[in-house]
């Protein structure tokens, strides 16, 4: 009887009397299969099993249940199916279908129910239910489902027709009977409410059924929309809410926030947003955020696409910028929206800024301190001599609130202090002369940086007096500051003179320490000492060493060296001039001889006597000398001739 409803449902008003003979002769035939086939079509159990023959169908199939719930377009005409297509006003029908296949069971206060969604999309999914209170399979706790689908050109909502349900009991079919009265009073629009109950159902093919009802695809009229609201924070002042308007100071941190939401019925097409900042806000860089999610710049410039928004859905757009001004106005932020089928939409928010007066101002600090005594620290004032070395430090301090522009420094040093040349630095980096003379250029200075300029001079005055040193500083937008920094000199009797000190090692032997005497054979080399030492108070100028070598000993070309680096020859002559050496400091020159051969040295010890000389510009010569004992022990007395040596 299953077969003979589908075939109702395919041949439909067509079918004639004479058909009906025939169809009542193939219900004739299949109830007489039914009985044959009976152990493979009847399932025999303890209690109602619904919908047991598999794979399910929404078409004519041998010996296989229905789905639960198939679909048809009316107005296209299709067949019923799981899913089918529709456009807005299109009639559609939805069968739920049941069928107790487990023989001499009843399945008590069986239901049906659909499920119509309420959403407005283009694919919506509505779902039939069937449940029995004894059913094995089906119950109001876990009834059976299954869903259909209907794809729509547009997003529409499905809208249930009142007083279209209609109910087919026991194989009778919707294209050729009458429908049944539902039971229990009900009107057939519980079907998509609590569920309808078509009673106690018995099992076997003959009296399966189903329950037709109609929906309508809805004709709303598609119409996109956006709406942007723009908001500010200020993030410098820790502001933790976003508002329609912030006040804020030149420097401060805004982010500011563009929400947008599709407000209408269908999809919004690639929307774009973008931000007209206005000249007193910058952009900062890599600021921009959608829903928390860095993106790449553009919000300011070009705009950013956010791709295509469905109804109901939001985004958020943030972003941040500097105030860069520091007048007081203020300013209006315009946020844009559009997409390819909404127009433009804007929104603002508004920076209150707060102009601040601010002055650039400069300090200086004068300091001094006498390298020549070694002093480490830097203070207002300190003791000197003449010949002297002495650095100053001016220390430049931008105390305002704004930048103090091209900072230039100077220095007035009184007669009795000398610029030493190629001194000055700046925070330790050598810089150009300048700062006795026009003065050096420190370029801008940001509130709160510093700069310390340093230079030396020699004392050059040896009189009792106090030099005073001023140091001064300026800018575009500061007008001319100055400090001191003092220098007591002390008048002193200028005392020159000077020390030698000879000695000698035997380079041969090894000898790493120099002494006064040492012990050398015939042939061997040595090196000369010659220590020159300032022992006045004042340098000593013009210092000439020279050397008398006995005879046996012979000069080394080019062995001649002054603290370590080579001089030309001449120790051995005329002398060489070592230059200044100031009061307390030495130097030192080398030279190496050779001792002479054994034919010029008797047998035993010889000693030969070494003279170094030093004098110096207002010094008289002074001299010492060192003495090497030459050891020959080679030839007999009798053979100790030097015609035999």
């Amino acid at each position: 009887n299953l077969y003979l409803a589908e075939a109702q449902r395919k041949f439909g008003e067509k079918a004639k009397s004479g058909s009906k003979k025939l169809i009542f002769g193939l219900f004739v035939f299949a109830t007489v299969s039914g009985m044959l086939l009976q152990p493979f079509s009847v399932l025999k159990a303890a209690g109602p099993r619904f919908n047991i023959f598999t794979p399910y169908s929404c078409t004519l199939q041998y010996n296989r249940d229905y789905f639960i719930i198939c679909v048809k377009n009316d107005t296209k005409g299709t067949d019923y199916a799981t899913a089918v297509s529709a456009d807005p006003g299109d009639i559609l029908t939805f069968s739920v279908y049941y069928h107790n296949g487990v023989n001499n069971t009843i399945a008590t206060n069986t239901k049906l129910r659909a499920s119509i969604p309420s959403a407005t999309v283009q694919m919506q999914t509505l779902a039939g239910f069937l449940w029995a209170d004894n059913a094995e399979n089906a119950t109001a706790a876990s009834p059976m489902s299954f869903s259909n689908t209907v794809n729509i050109s547009s997003s529409q909502t499905l809208q249930f027709i009142s007083g279209s349900a209609q109910w087919f009991p026991n194989q009778t079919s919707p294209l050729s009977d009458a429908p049944a009265t539902f039971l229990f009073g009900q009107s057939g629009n519980e079907i998509v409410g609590n569920g309808i109950n078509v009673g106690d159902i018995e099992g076997c093919w003959e009296f399966s059924g189903m329950v037709n009802f109609k929906v309508k695809v809805s004709q709303v009229i598609q119409t996109p929309n956006l709406n942007i609201v723009k908001t500010v924070k200020n993030l410098t002042k820790n502001e933790y809410n976003f508002s329609k308007s912030t006040t804020a100071n030149q420097g401060d941190r805004l982010a500011f926030n563009l929400k947008i939401d599709s407000t209408g019925n269908a999809a919004a097409q690639n929307v774009v947003v973008f931000d007209q900042l206005p000249s007193q806000l910058s952009y900062a860089a890599g600021s921009t955020k959608i829903d928390g999610s860095p993106v790449s710049d553009g919000i300011t410039s070009g705009g950013i696409n956010l791709g295509s928004m469905n109804q109901g859905t939001s985004r958020n757009v943030t972003f941040e910028a500097t105030v860069n001004a520091n007048t007081t106005a203020s300013v209006t932020n315009f946020g844009f929206v559009m997409a390819n089928n909404v127009s433009q939409k804007q929104d603002t928010a508004t920076v209150c800024i707060l102009g601040i007066v601010q002055n650039a101002n400069l300090v200086i600090a004068k300091t001094v301190r006498n390298e020549s005594n070694n002093e480490f620290s830097f203070s207002e004032s300190t003791n000197a001599q003449e010949g002297d070395t002495v650095q100053f430090n001016l220390k430049i301090n931008s105390t305002g609130d704004a930048i103090a522009q091209n900072v230039m420094v100077r220095d007035s040093l009184p007669f009795q202090l000398s610029y030493i040349g190629g001194s000055t630095k700046v925070d330790g980096v050598s810089v150009t002369d300048g700062i006795t003379s026009s003065g050096i250029n420190l370029g801008s200075m940001n509130p709160g940086s510093v700069h310390n300029v340093t230079f030396e001079a020699t004392v050059t005055s040896n009189t009792n007096c106090t030099a005073t040193n001023t140091g001064f500083v300026q800018a575009d937008n500061v007008s001319q500051k100055q400090d001191f920094a003092s220098v007591n000199i002390t008048q002193v009797s200028k005392i020159k003179d000077l020390t030698i000190v000879k000695q000698v090692r035997n380079v041969t032997e090894n000898q790493f320490q120099f002494s006064d005497s040492i012990g050398a054979k015939p042939r061997q080399t040595l090196e000369f000492s010659i220590k020159v030492t300032s022992t006045g108070n004042v340098a000593i100028n013009n210092v000439i060493v020279r050397d008398m070598l006995p005879d046996r000993l012979l000069y080394i070309a080019g062995s001649t060296y002054v603290d370590g680096f080579f001089v030309s020859d001449g120790i051995t002559s005329g002398g060489i001039n070592i230059g200044t050496i100031n009061a307390g400091a030495s130097k030192t020159v080398t030279f190496r001889v050779n001792v002479e051969r054994e034919v010029l040295f008797p047998r035993g010890d010889t000693t030969l006597i070494n003279t170094g000389f030093a004098r110096a510009d207002e010094v008289g010569e002074k001299s010492d000398t060192a003495q090497v004992i030459v050891t020959y022990s080679g030839c007999s007395s009798g053979e100790n001739t030097p015609a035999n040596r």
